[in-house]
């Protein structure tokens, strides 16, 4: 209920006067990354279950960019075999990254953390595709592809459009499984947003090659005379080379 309210911007379902305890949740250790017990999967959930409150919108303190990343890193740094908790794991990364971008969109996180959110994504494509080939019905085996591609056309360095790939192919399986009107809406949506970040590339491939075709004329007597200097050093290289390259081949030959 935390997670879909935040997904869908709706309100939480609050429990007034539940007297239970809160569930006992194991410390964290960011370094080396933590493996999650295979015997109750169910409770390792309680892990995430703090980091997922504290990104209430409406809450009295929201967090700030050190904050988020320090919580973005502390997911990074589960490590789980069980699928279910795998996409609860990376939905959880998605939601802290799209938080993170919203509140600094001209500032990108570092290159190591942006490896992390792309390998846990990777990690959470592979474990859709298991629960559909397994038939295990999970809410998240839908959302958390489409939010992969999203995310992926967001980042848009050449590792995370490698992952597109991937990612469709991940949809396309959910949709083969559950082929309802919302996966076909989502697939066709993905589809789309892909067409149009590729449409965007080939207008600014356009707009490079137009300022390279303007000043080709002025350009080209520079670089001639740079080949020019660059060929007698080569040719003397090579010449050079084969000096050296001669006797060993006479020795092969004898």
């Amino acid at each position: 209920n935390t997670w879909i309210s935040f997904d869908l911007g709706r309100s939480r379902v609050v429990l007034h006067g539940a007297a239970a305890p809160s569930p006992t949740i194991t410390p964290q250790s960011r370094n080396p990354p933590q493996q999650a017990p295979p015997r109750a999967p169910r409770a390792e959930l309680f892990h995430l279950l703090p980091l997922s409150e504290n990104l209430d919108p409406t809450g009295p303190s929201p967090q700030d960019l050190p904050e988020l990343e320090t919580a973005l890193a502390s997911v990074l740094d589960l490590l789980y075999s069980e699928p279910s908790l795998i996409l609860v794991q990376c939905n959880l990364m998605l939601c802290i990254y799209r938080r993170l971008r919203a509140l600094n969109p001209h500032g990108p996180l570092s290159s190591i953390l942006i490896d992390r959110v792309l390998a846990l994504a990777g990690r959470g494509l592979r474990a859709a595709r298991g629960m559909v080939a397994s038939s295990c019905p999970w809410h998240q085996v839908a959302n958390v592809p489409f939010q992969v591609v999203c995310s992926l056309l967001a980042i848009d360095n050449r590792a995370a459009l490698a992952l597109l790939a991937d990612a469709m192919r991940t949809l396309r399986e959910v949709l083969a499984a559950y082929d309802t009107p919302s996966m076909r809406e989502a697939y066709s949506t993905a589809y789309l947003l892909i067409a149009l970040h590729q449409r965007r590339k080939e207008d600014d491939t356009r707009a490079l090659a137009e300022v390279l075709r303007v000043n080709a004329a002025a350009a080209a007597p520079a670089v001639d005379q740079k080949d020019r200097q660059i060929a007698p050093t080569a040719l003397a290289n090579q010449s050079e080379r084969q000096q050296q390259v001669a006797p060993d081949v006479l020795v092969s030959d004898a």
